[in-house]
């Protein structure tokens, strides 16, 4: 969980705020993706949740907007909400969604093995799979487009978008039977010897994302144009799964 104080109380209020408003009907509260993981990043890494409760009726809705509404939870991003019926009939839809969630949760409240046993169907994540990767390519390449010549801009674009192909790297190691680590290197080390492919832009990318050793300025054009090559790499192997 994360242990920067103000983050730790704004989790705390959701959860007794919750406690107090839904006594009856509240199955899960769960901290999720990268601030539920070891890659977590103390004031950078979205404080994102997933609540489920038994339904959605509007009224309960209404109530959810007033807590959320409160000044101490603004930063917070809005808990993604759902109850058993719609998990059920949305797997097939957004099945690398579920897998994050399944892979990188915190239970904060409740039945702790609301996510368990949740199956993926092989055709359905691996299209999502192309999908997401053929949508990342496009938007890429549109990005290099428009940030121009500017290293800088070069530099934002190249540090922002590792994050989202995690998602993806774990779908495809899914699709694999390979083991899903937390850290991201762990598992770009699996994903390279699963489809016997190499990645060493996204590996230098996710390593300044962790903080590790920054990217140069002088660096950022021969960056981009390896990174491009890559995701247009991994667009093409998911294709022919």
């Amino acid at each position: 969980m994360p242990s920067p104080q103000g983050e730790r109380k704004r989790l705390q209020y959701l959860v007794s705020a919750l406690q107090e408003s839904l006594p009856e009907g509240l199955l899960n509260l769960s901290l999720y993706g990268e601030a539920a993981s070891e890659a977590y990043r103390p004031g950078t890494s979205p404080l994102t949740t997933v609540l489920v409760l038994d339904d959605m009726r509007p009224e309960r809705l209404a109530l959810l907007r007033g807590i959320l509404r409160s000044r101490r939870l603004r930063k917070l991003p809005i808990p993604l909400l759902m109850d058993p019926a719609y998990m059920e009939t949305s797997l097939d839809v957004f099945p690398l969604e579920f897998l994050q969630i399944v892979d990188r949760h915190r239970t904060l409240l409740g039945d702790s093995g609301t996510f368990a046993g949740l199956e993926f169907d092989a055709c359905n994540l691996r299209r999502e799979v192309e999908q997401q990767l053929k949508g990342k390519l496009l938007h890429l390449r549109a990005a290099y487009l428009q940030v121009g010549t500017s290293r800088r801009s070069l530099l934002k674009l190249l540090t922002a978008t590792p994050a989202d192909f995690e998602i993806i790297l774990r779908g495809m190691l899914y699709l694999a039977d390979r083991e899903r680590p937390e850290r991201s290197d762990a598992l770009l080390d699996n994903v390279e010897q699963a489809y016997s492919i190499q990645l060493p832009t996204l590996r230098r990318l996710q390593h300044a994302r962790a903080g590790g050793r920054k990217l140069e300025r002088a660096q950022a054009e021969t960056l981009i144009h390896a990174y491009l090559i890559e995701a247009r790499d991994l667009a093409r192997l998911v294709d022919a799964l």
